[in-house]
């Protein structure tokens, strides 16, 4: 009864010495500043950095931070001057920062390009956000980086020495972002053929390096290194050049410099497709264990691959009474009948039990099929025929010519009758 206990009950009139813990009052959030461990009892004074902002406002101990210096909200967004963050708060800026909560600088993509040329590639912005920034129309067409520009780079960028194609330095990024910043160079060619490509068709010998390989040379050199499989977008995974002409004629593989997809993406997929298999080693899915109860139970077929029903369960069969798919078919093995044929991968079936069986999954049996010659068991023989009621012929009634149901025996002598059998037959008698 001692209200300064937390077990204190008003209700109570007698005491009976279960008063244990004293109250101690303070602030019992533990995300708030004055955060205070001891305390049981909330007392309301919890004050948080981010419930408001200035010494004069009304809620006055939310104007201070956890070390009890005053904040103020100069500009008066709701958000303290100790919390702003400043950035560029343009979503088509390239330096966009989401999290930004006063205005910044913010920086075009064509102003980021821009700097991307003069710095030689070295600001961190990639051939991906280019390619990006230009489908995006963030990035002006007009100012060397259309298609056509890059359709007619190659041959000057080479004559002019910018880009190099002799195998003993290939075209480093520094070649390339002086090329690309000068509108001379293609990151990605649209006949898909790289350095390594070249590479490969100038150590077989199909180009002549003496003359000063002319960008004549190099196109027919890489062709004939397509055609005679010296080159090949993938050499590691067996990927010839008849394969890749194929997919690009099904429009299933592209090369062009619109989607952005370079060699190094090919080759990422084909890592993360490699590791696939390998941890998956060619196998099937993990087992699933399923119980069957006594009675009617209903079951998917959980195999990728479809399997003979008899050769399936045979290793159950003694607890089968009968198995039905969604057409109505039936497996009964009592009288070696398989009307279901095949389990099909992704469908449902019924299954009656004579008993419960637990942990049961479907087993692989390897194509195995189990032929049936359907039977009619020994106790189906000897069942005994039972007789119709319509096969006993009885009298229903009798009747006379106007249809009334009367006595026979009560009936005057040469009064016509109609005999009605169970039958469906009638006799036609008079009345001696």
């Amino acid at each position: 009864t001692n209200a300064n206990y937390v077990e204190y009950n008003p209700n109570a009139n007698v005491d009976d010495d279960s008063c244990v813990e004293l109250i101690v009052e303070g602030c019992t959030d533990a995300n708030a500043c004055n955060y205070n461990a001891n305390a049981n009892t909330n007392d309301g004074s919890c004050y948080n950095n981010n419930l408001g902002c200035g010494c004069d406002s009304p809620a006055a101990s939310a104007g201070y931070d956890c070390d009890g210096n005053c904040l103020v909200d100069t500009d008066g967004d709701q958000v303290c001057d100790e919390f702003e963050i400043v950035g560029c708060q343009d979503p088509d800026a390239s330096n966009y920062n989401e999290e930004a909560t006063d205005p910044g600088d913010c920086i075009s993509w064509q102003e980021a390009f821009d700097s991307c040329i003069e710095s030689g590639g070295d600001d961190g912005i990639g051939q991906d956000d280019v390619n990006a920034a230009y489908e995006a129309g963030l990035i002006d067409g007009d100012d060397g980086v259309s298609q056509d520009d890059v359709d007619n780079a190659a041959a000057t960028a080479y004559e002019q020495g910018v880009a190099s194609v002799t195998p003993e330095d290939g075209i480093g990024q520094a070649d390339v972002d002086a090329a690309y910043a000068a509108g001379l160079a293609s990151v990605t060619p649209e006949d898909g053929i790289g350095q390594d490509d070249v590479n490969a068709a100038y150590e077989a010998g199909l180009m002549d390096g003496d003359d000063g390989v002319s960008q004549d040379d190099v196109d027919n050199a890489a062709a004939t290194a397509y055609e005679q499989g010296v080159a090949s977008v993938t050499p590691e995974d067996g990927i010839g050049q008849d394969d890749v002409d194929a997919a690009y004629a099904a429009g299933a593989a592209s090369v062009t410099p619109e989607d952005g997809i370079t060699q190094a993406d090919v080759d990422a997929l084909q890592a993360i497709l490699d590791e696939a298999l390998a941890d998956n080693s060619g196998g099937s899915c993990e087992p699933i264990y399923i119980d069957l109860l006594q009675g009617w139970n209903i079951m998917g077929y959980t195999l990728p691959f479809a399997q003979d029903v008899t050769a399936t369960l045979v290793s159950i069969v003694d607890n089968i009474e009968i198995v039905k798919n969604n057409a109505a078919d039936v497996y009964w093995p009592e009288f070696s009948f398989n009307g279901i044929g095949d389990f099909i991968p992704g469908q449902g079936y019924q299954i009656r039990m004579y008993n419960n069986l637990n942990g049961y999954t479907f087993p692989d049996v390897g194509g195995q099929r189990i032929e049936l010659t359907p039977t009619v068991p020994q106790w189906a023989i000897d069942m005994k025929v039972e007789t119709h009621p319509n096969d006993i012929r009885s009298l229903v009634r009798v009747i006379n010519m106007l249809g009334q149901e009367v006595d026979p025996e009560r009936q005057i002598k040469g009064t016509v009758l109609l005999y009605l059998y169970n039958d469906a037959t009638v006799k036609k008698k008079i009345v001696e």
